[in-house]
């Protein structure tokens, strides 16, 4: 339960202490305070939200209108609920968590947690962590309860294949479900299990063969476009986050929902491709947004700037792009001549199955969205790591040429797996905790999960830790996924029993898998025939663990492109 002194009946009190009072405040300020209200309240009535005693303060501004009353209020309340929350967090950590590991201070601090020391680099800071501890770990994000880290893999194993015990929590669904809706990537249970069995055929790897074609000749239209006229006059560094992000958002339209992006409109947008290039913008622009409210449990309050901007984009593009786009296909599903394909799946479904408008938008939201986002991303890292590392790019060159991609141990299929490893796709996910469980750590010990912790299992850190890869853990080697360099074969490119999770595990396993490693495999052929790739020196991107790896701009990823003749 929360401090008394932050509890929602304390909001209560402060909203009576402001009925009656004029509110001088503008109106947009209002609608603000009112927005953070209402996110702190929902905060404070889950077990274990972050109201914390300045959130608190903030609610008194928000519910009472009052600048006086607020400041006395403040001035008496602020102290004991601060005292409060620390003792909570003290509590929580020695009696609660006391069989987890936990930085000591001042890297964790009272309140602030481990925010001040990790913020400036998340992932380094996980990392130094849990070469420091068992695979079992607590990381405090800010506030007064505790992240479990899970980073050995028997314990994620164990986390990501029980949704009974370990679920997507509400603070999962609250946050992805500003630009998801209630889409795949959110759902639970019946409704999620509804949306796959009328979307799983579509994603078979053998009906997904069919359009390697269409995928390679996107990329050479997006090419032509977006690089050839920049390399003219010789080899350019370019930042190949927006051709990818474009090129893969075009893919997966044309493949799944048998769409063009090019000719979508939207207001202010009307120009050819334009759409394409807003959307791929966005998407990337709310990867970094939902996975840093994610992480730090900030609420996805209007009241921030950043989740205003991205709660109007996706409003946008459901009103403006999305609803025509559903109405066109019904049209032609009643006429008879829908396309086959996802979209004309969930349109044309009825009676149990049947989807209403907003089950349709948050489905095609999702579908676009998460379908192109994480490969992009995955692509951008690939063309890096080729680009730095030329022996391997000439080999891999040569093995595309030969006609040689197709074998069991290729070259192609060990880079892919590399990339996976170094970049994962999904960097991290969370869960809530339904109920108790022990979970076991490197070293065999048992550690106790109380209901109702979040929990956070990062695949980027199981990928690189040195005691799961070895010394050379942080190093790019194809080569380690030969059959005599590892212990285990894998299935496609699941090696779970070593902690690659690239796309998951269990029954939430990302539907879009075999995609993802059918754009993978297209590209790197495409871009290989046509471009030498180079290192551009100094350069390095800044790394950010969003809902996908993201990366901090205006640095982006660049490479060096010079065209072969």
């Amino acid at each position: 339960m929360l401090p008394p002194i932050l509890s929602a009946s304390k909001l209560d009190e402060l909203e009576i202490m402001g009925r009656g009072k004029q509110n001088p405040a503008p109106p947009s300020l209002q609608t603000t305070a009112k927005s953070l209200c209402g996110s702190l309240r929902r905060a404070a009535a889950r077990r274990g939200g972050e109201a914390l005693a300045v959130a608190a303060v903030v609610v008194a501004i928000a519910a009472t209108h009052d600048v006086g009353a607020c400041a006395t209020w403040a001035a008496a309340m602020a102290p004991p609920a601060v005292a409060a929350a620390v003792a909570y967090q003290y509590f929580l950590r020695f009696r609660v968590y006391g069989a987890w590991p936990s930085a000591p201070f001042p890297t964790t601090l009272p309140l602030l947690g481990n925010a001040v020391v990790a913020a400036p680099a998340f992932m380094r800071f996980l990392l130094r962590e849990a070469k420091k501890r068992d695979g079992l770990f607590l990381f405090w994000p800010g506030g007064c309860r505790p992240m479990c880290v899970v980073a050995t893999p028997a314990a994620a194993k164990a986390v990501l294949g029980s949704s009974r015990a370990f679920p997507k929590g509400e603070d999962y669904r609250d946050k992805f479900g500003l630009v998801f809706g209630d889409g795949l990537v959110t759902s639970t249970g019946e409704k999620h299990a509804r949306a796959r069995r009328v979307l799983g055929k579509y994603f078979a790897k053998p009906r997904l063969e069919a359009h390697a074609p269409s995928i390679a000749a996107i990329f050479d239209s997006t090419a032509d476009e977006l690089w050839d006229a920049r390399l003219a006059d010789g080899p350019c560094d370019i930042d190949v986050q927006e051709f990818f992000h474009i090129a893969t958002l075009r893919a997966f339209c044309k493949s799944m929902i048998s769409e063009d992006i090019l000719t979508w409109k939207l207001e202010g947008y009307e120009a050819r491709g334009a759409v394409a290039k807003y959307v791929a913008k966005e998407v990337s622009f709310g990867s970094n947004v939902v996975g840093e409210h994610m992480l730090y449990n900030i609420p996805m309050s209007r009241a921030f700037p950043r989740v205003r901007r991205l709660a109007a984009s996706c409003a946008a593009v459901r009103r403006q792009v999305f609803m025509p786009l559903i109405e066109r296909r019904r049209a032609m599903v009643r006429a008879g001549a829908a396309p086959d394909d996802c979209l004309t799946a969930l349109v044309a479904s009825d009676g149990d199955e049947a989807f209403s408008d907003d089950d349709l938008l948050d489905q095609l939201v999702t579908l676009v969205g998460a379908g192109h986002d994480t490969s992009a991303y995955f692509c951008c890292y690939g063309a890096l790591m080729l680009a730095k590392h030329p022996d391997v790019q000439a080999r891999l060159r040569a093995e595309l040429s030969e006609g040689k991609s197709e074998w069991p141990d290729s070259l192609l299929k060990r880079v892919v797996m590399e990339v996976l490893r170094l970049y994962p796709v999904i960097p991290m996910v969370t869960r809530q905790c339904a109920k108790a469980t022990d979970l076991v750590d490197d070293h065999g010990a048992k550690k106790r999960v109380p209901k109702g912790s979040r929990v956070l299992v990062p695949f980027f850190l199981m990928n690189r830790l040195p005691r799961l890869w070895g010394d050379d853990a942080a190093a790019f080697d194809p080569d380690r996924w030969l059959p005599h360099q590892r212990a285990h074969r894998s299935d496609g490119v699941m090696l779970a029993s070593q902690g690659f999770l690239p796309f998951g595990y269990g029954g939430r396993t990302c539907i879009g898998y075999a995609l993802a490693l059918l754009e993978m495999r297209v590209f790197f052929g495409r871009l290989l025939d046509r471009y030498v790739l180079e290192d551009v020196p100094g350069f390095a991107p800044t790394i950010k663990a969003g809902v996908s790896l993201t990366v901090e701009n205006p640095k982006g990823i660049k490479v060096r492109f010079r065209k072969r003749v």
